[in-house]
């Protein structure tokens, strides 16, 4: 989700607004001394990837990387899946593909509201939330509405 949140910032925030999707990610990034990326959601691929500016970590990170996840080199990830994962993450920062994502959540959750179906707005909507507690407003919180309205919904 780093990318959606990339996204909004060049939305949001005048000082980012002719900066690129990849060099704000590039920047977040930067400030982290650690950064791990699940590549489940925008690259669309089994595995991810550990990266760190500190050498001495890198180091540690090295040394027991065998024990967790695999070998130095691919991590237990197939050459495939090392592959879709360096196209994942070129079109995770691609201009004409970021933010789809986010402006179908918008769309939709306006739509809902048109619809007045009721919906919990979070932040810069990167869900949709429907409201359970007004959908089945005779279950009381400590019965947990949302998991009553999935299971119902199946």
């Amino acid at each position: 989700m780093i990318d959606w949140n990339a996204y909004l910032i060049k939305r949001r925030e005048k000082e980012y607004r002719n900066k690129t999707i990849a060099s704000i990610v590039r920047d977040m990034c930067e400030l982290a001394d650690i950064f791990y990326a699940s590549a489940r959601k925008a690259p669309c691929v089994r595995g991810g990837f550990i990266a760190t500016n500190d050498e001495n970590l890198f180091k540690v990170m090295r040394e027991w990387l065998p024990v967790y996840e695999g070998f130095f080199t691919y991590g237990g990830m197939s050459m495939r899946e090392v592959g879709a994962l360096a196209v994942g993450v070129r079109e995770m920062v691609d201009e004409a593909l970021v933010g789809g994502e986010v402006e179908q959540i918008s769309y939709l959750t306006e739509a809902l509201k048109r619809e007045e179906i009721p919906v919990i707005l979070v932040g810069e909507r990167l869900g949709i939330h429907l409201d359970a507690k007004e959908f089945l407003p005779h279950v009381a919180q400590a019965q947990y509405p949302a998991g009553v309205l999935a299971a119902a919904s199946t």
